[in-house]
């Protein structure tokens, strides 16, 4: 019998029996084992426990492994005993083991095999990182900004204001670390700055992430916008029956002022605070709900009548409440109007009547001014008219005189009888001067 081996790891024998001619052999075996980690990926952050599993091998032909050894490294930089692996062999002699993570920090693991034969593998090297601690909440602060006058004030979350808009700082997001540990994931996500500028209630849960996958709790800012004024229904009574409604009798109106010709009060129905019409939930917004911020309670002064308005002119009335919102809106409560008692006038006179001509009998002579009697169509002018102010208000502005009326130049025929004609000037609210002309 022939042998052949080549230099590396040749064997050498352990035995002979003459007997039966059997040689027992065993191998020179100078090849360390070969180890092997699975179960964690060495550049990623973890939030949980994490189990490593290692697996070592003794290359053919080897003695076999015998056990495998490790050492953890601390995230502190302390470094832990040098530990024999419990571990199963399989039947190709395979030998693993598993070593559990649970420590927060990043833990590097430090593990070899050894063979039968006393081969020891050069250490291996694997960082373990683990971080099961989330972010802190993001902060900023909100700003609420308003440009009747162009200011900025501190906005309180949740409460009503009526800005033209809100708007965040840049937020801060930090990842903290449990004591004693050096190391952790840190912050890969934090919510950019928020701007709402849509009437309603706009609602944000803003939160930061870690690179190991931790949320923190939410920030919840709820935003709320009202730049719409409340509505106040009132009706013009009279002061002596509240129930009997006067509407304006002015046909136009004077700088856009309702008129009236008679003493008047003003009674409140009612008051609404309308939703806005248009919005839209802002960038990076969780909710967003298109409504008013309501009245406040006893605010509104419903059912109550106005003192009477006497004194002729331009005249303000006012609520006795003014209706708000939550967010400070002001009903527009204010009622300008004009009240005009007086009657208006006219200056009438006769154009110049001219020369006519005889025909037969009188005809064509002028006019006996002793009975005012003419003998051919007589032209009219009228002149003058004018809607006087009271005596009660001599600086008070009137209703005016109504520009379809009659004041304007006419001419009306009249012959074989005395005629009277009857000239109607009416005013803005409906006051007339009724002239005669004989």
């Amino acid at each position: 019998m022939r042998l052949a081996f080549d230099d590396h790891d040749s064997p050498y024998v352990l035995s002979f029996d003459a007997d039966t001619n059997e040689i027992e052999l065993a191998c020179q075996d100078g090849t360390p084992p070969i180890t092997t980690a699975s179960g964690v990926d060495g550049g990623r952050w973890y939030n949980d426990s994490v189990l490593v599993s290692l697996a070592a091998r003794d290359p053919i032909p080897g003695s076999g492994v015998d056990r495998i050894e490790y050492v953890v490294v601390a995230d502190d930089g302390t470094r832990g005993p040098q530990t024999t692996l419990p571990v199963t062999v399989d039947a190709a002699g395979n030998v693993t083991g598993e070593i559990k993570f649970s420590e927060e920090g990043l833990a590097t693991l430090v593990f070899w095999a050894v063979d039968h034969n006393g081969n020891v593998e050069a250490p291996n090297t694997l960082e373990v990182k683990i971080d099961r601690t989330p972010p802190d909440s993001p902060r900023a602060t909100f700003t609420t900004w308003s440009c009747s006058i162009c200011t900025t004030a501190p906005y309180t979350s949740d409460t009503w204001a009526p800005a033209q808009q809100v708007d965040s700082s840049a937020f801060t997001c930090t990842d903290p670390r449990p004591r004693g540990v050096t190391h952790n994931s840190g912050i890969v996500t934090c919510p950019s700055s928020v701007t709402v500028t849509s009437e309603g209630v706009t609602r944000f849960e803003l939160v930061a992430r870690d690179a190991a996958g931790n949320t923190s709790a939410p920030l919840v800012e709820v935003v709320k916008l009202d730049r719409t004024a409340p509505v106040l229904a009132m009706t013009t009574v009279d002061p002596a029956d509240p129930s009997r409604v006067l509407n304006p009798l002015t046909t136009w109106t004077w700088n856009g002022y309702p008129w009236w010709n008679r003493d008047i009060a003003f009674k409140y129905e009612g008051c609404s605070d309308p939703s806005p019409t248009a919005g839209a939930g802002a960038p990076g917004a969780l909710s967003y709900q298109r409504v008013g911020s309501g009245l406040v309670p006893g605010s509104c002064p419903a059912g109550t009548v106005t003192a009477a308005v006497r004194q002729e002119g331009i005249f303000y009335a006012g609520a006795v409440t003014d209706p708000v919102d939550q967010a400070g809106n002001r009903a527009s409560t204010s009622q300008m109007g004009g009240l005009d008692k007086t009657n208006p006038r006219a200056a009438v006179i006769l154009a110049t009547i001219p020369a006519v001509a005889p025909t037969t009998g009188n005809a064509g002579t002028a006019a006996n001014p002793s009975n005012g009697w003419y003998r051919s169509p007589v032209p009219v002018d009228v002149l003058n008219c004018y809607d006087p102010k009271p005596a009660s208000n001599p600086s008070g502005v009137q209703s005016g005189i109504d520009p379809a009326s009659d004041c304007t130049d006419s001419t009306w025929s009249y012959a074989g009888s005395s005629r009277r004609h009857t000239l109607t000037v009416p005013d803005g609210v409906g006051r007339t001067f009724d002239g005669a002309q004989r």
